[in-house]
């Protein structure tokens, strides 16, 4: 018994000493990275450093047998101006302090480099994970082996890590020059979200909704910045058609069609119903950021709560109200968009003054233009009329000549985007209050839009005051009061909006002012 407890106990010895001395190199005069290398595979454990701290450092030689970790560290770096600290399975490798001190130390720490590696919970590096220093716009990304640096670091600051899918971590740094940071997925409970859809007369559950509906909510509705609300549907509601090509959409206004056209001679249009109540003015006054979801209802079962009306289709829309046992809260949305002008030149068909000039003088020498010019009031263009004015003797060729040169210079899309066209401005403002008591609920916004089109003379203003007011009486009784004020101001300039397609009928060289900017009179051939 005593012999088999003895030989028991030198195994374990000897296991034990297998488990702290590992580490059998022997090398002289080599570069210290090679060393580096060999304990990296001996041990299983990582090394960081950088390629600058290696560039200090002088041949290695060094000879062990069966060393533990630390003790080959120690031998490997003797001499050399490096120091090292092992972090779980990492070595991390940097310069050492100098050799002279100060007299006297600053009692506040000195900024630091960070240096550290982002992995998943099972030690896989993840890349490109955010590292951001809390509170500022400093930061940086992890490599494609999870590593990171991030140089100047205060001490105390807090380091914000995050990568998608995974849940965001936060390291406070407290004099550590070496971080690892291990993220775990981040799981969300589906059955803890629930969606309301609204059909005008009530507010249910997705599970208990009947028929084909979308629901939007306001995170959906406002991903697209405008002024009107049916714009910010086009593109993300399945079955919704904006034609663009009939007269309606001509006029600014709204043609659409949900899952097909239904009649062929009377409304077309989807019902539009606002807190329950059906809609009749212009959605366009409705102020976009007011909108708390939308419920479109594509289908027959629509029917069954507005009747006829709902034979194109239902577009739901629930404004946004207070919250009981809310603090009052406010919310401020502001926003500029800016659009280029029209591209003129687009155009590849288009016959530029010089050739359209080349053609009207070969037509007027074979007499094409005789029976026109031969009328009390010709109408004909202006280089037909120096050809005639030429030939009749009234001025000379090179007076003529020297006109036309003059006309082969002038591009017609230039002068239209000069004096017709510009750039297009949007702008939003937008301020809300809300909140409520045990027993009551309120909201108040103000809204001002203004914007200019792309056609000099167009544009609109609108402004929106909205609030309600909503007080519990009982269980079953409510009490309601709201207002709602809208002042919206469109103005549209025709002559723009017609000289595009006009346009074509022009000779290539008009001109639509002098250069002082006095308009011209053409004839419009």
């Amino acid at each position: 018994m005593k012999l088999t407890v003895l030989l028991v106990l030198a195994a374990c010895l000897q296991s034990g000493a297998r488990g702290f001395a590992q580490i059998t190199i022997s090398e002289t005069n080599v570069p210290i990275k090679k060393v580096f290398d060999q304990i990296e595979k001996q041990s299983g454990y990582l090394f960081w450093y950088t390629n600058a701290v290696l560039q200090k450092t002088h041949p290695v030689t060094i000879h062990v047998k069966n060393t533990d970790l630390q003790k080959a560290l120690d031998i490997c770096l003797a001499g050399q101006p490096l120091v090292y600290s092992i972090v779980e399975k990492v070595v991390v490798i940097k310069e050492g302090p100098p050799k002279a001190e100060k007299l006297f130390s600053s009692p506040v720490p000195a900024p630091a480099t960070i240096q550290g590696i982002v992995t998943d919970e099972a030690g896989k590096p993840l890349e490109g994970a955010s590292i951001q220093i809390k509170g500022t716009a400093r930061g940086t990304y992890s490599d494609a082996s999870g590593k990171f640096e991030l140089k100047d670091v205060e001490p105390g600051n807090i380091l914000v890590i995050q990568f998608t899918g995974y849940v965001v971590q936060e390291i406070k740094l407290s004099g550590q020059e070496y971080v690892i940071s291990k993220l775990s997925i981040e799981v969300k409970s589906l059955g803890d979200v629930s969606v309301q859809v609204s059909t005008g007369y009530q507010v249910i559950p997705k599970e208990r909704a009947t028929g084909s509906f979308v629901f939007l909510d306001n995170k959906v509705v406002n991903r697209r910045v405008s002024t009107e609300v049916i714009s910010r549907l086009e593109g993300i509601v399945p079955g919704m058609i904006f034609n663009k090509t009939t007269s309606a959409s001509s006029k600014g206004e709204y043609d659409i069609g949900i899952r097909g056209r239904s009649t062929l001679f009377a409304n077309d249009q989807p019902l539009i119903v606002v807190d329950n109540f059906p809609y009749d003015g212009d959605i366009r006054n409705i102020n976009p950021n007011d909108i708390e979801s939308i419920t479109v209802l594509k289908d027959a079962a629509a029917a069954s709560i507005w009747g006829g009306r709902s034979g194109n289709g239902v577009i739901v829309i629930t404004t946004t109200k207070g919250k009981r046992n809310l603090k009052p809260q406010i919310s401020i949305n502001s926003n500029i968009t800016i659009g280029g002008k029209p591209d003129l030149y687009y155009s590849p068909s288009f016959l530029n003054s010089n050739d359209f000039i080349d053609i009207e003088q070969t037509l007027f020498n074979s007499g094409y233009f005789n029976t026109t010019l031969n009328n009390q009031y010709p109408v004909v263009t202006p280089v037909v009329m120096l050809l005639a004015r030429q030939r009749a003797g009234l001025i000379s060729a090179a007076e003529a000549k020297g006109r036309i040169d003059s006309l082969r210079q002038v591009d017609y899309r230039e002068e239209a985007s000069r004096y017709f066209y510009q750039r297009s401005v949007t702008q939003q403002y937008f301020i809300n209050l809300k909140g409520g008591g045990s027993n009551n609920d309120y909201f108040f916004s103000i809204g001002h839009d203004r914007g200019r089109s792309q056609n000099v003379g167009d544009g609109n203003k609108r402004t929106t005051i909205n609030s309600n007011y909503n007080f519990n009486l009982s269980q079953h009784i409510q009490f309601s009061a709201g207002y709602n004020y809208i002042n919206q101001e469109i103005k549209a300039n025709s002559v723009v909006s017609e000289l595009l397609p006009s346009m074509r009928q022009l000779y290539p060289y008009a001109r639509f002012a002098n250069t002082d900017g006095t308009p011209l009179s053409f004839p419009k051939t």
